[in-house]
């Protein structure tokens, strides 16, 4: 209790200067400076309070916004996410494996610069200037569909944005 009666008097000390040099000035100007302190006080208010409240709150709506867009995807693709893993993997025989592997990356829209069968279950393939996203989904397409499974794999980029080129081992499941 005695603390806050001594911080009381320090501030009240240390403010009347403040307040002789206030009490010296003509009416017209203690108005103008009042008005002035209230303007300072709301334009602080709203800058350092109501802004950062409001933005806050505008962040959490989009948040809130984005995961219901997110929840309602993942909702829609459920059925095909579990169809997926519950179907069986086709696996060719053969020669025949590197067939459907090229046709897979015409399908996916990956030109295949080059590849070379090196065993029975194993491919080279080589892909030059192609988009990341799109190779990216026709290996995982592999994977998925064809028990293709990427064993090693060099990717550098291109000049151009977005495209990549890959020198990659692809092995099928035995």
């Amino acid at each position: 209790m005695k603390s806050i009666a001594s911080l009381t008097e320090q501030l009240h000390s240390r403010l009347t200067p403040a307040r002789v040099w206030f009490e010296q000035r003509e009416p017209r100007e203690q108005m103008a400076l009042r008005i002035l302190a209230i303007a300072v006080v709301l334009t602080l208010s709203w800058l350092l309070i109501w802004k950062p409240l409001q933005h806050g709150h505008q962040s959490a709506v989009d948040d809130y916004q984005r995961n219901a867009r997110l929840k309602a995807w993942i909702e829609d693709n459920s059925n095909a996410v579990r169809g997926a893993v519950q179907t069986k993997v086709s696996v060719a025989t053969g020669a025949d494996w590197i067939a459907q592997l090229s046709r897979s990356a015409d399908a996916s829209g990956v030109v295949l610069r080059g590849f070379s069968p090196e065993g029975e279950q194993t491919v080279r393939v080589q892909i030059e200037a192609q988009p990341f996203a799109e190779v990216l989904s026709w290996l995982q397409q592999l994977e998925n569909e064809q028990g293709v499974r990427v064993a090693n794999a060099e990717f550098s980029s291109t000049s151009s944005p977005g495209l990549i080129n890959l020198r990659a081992t692809l092995k099928r499941a035995p």
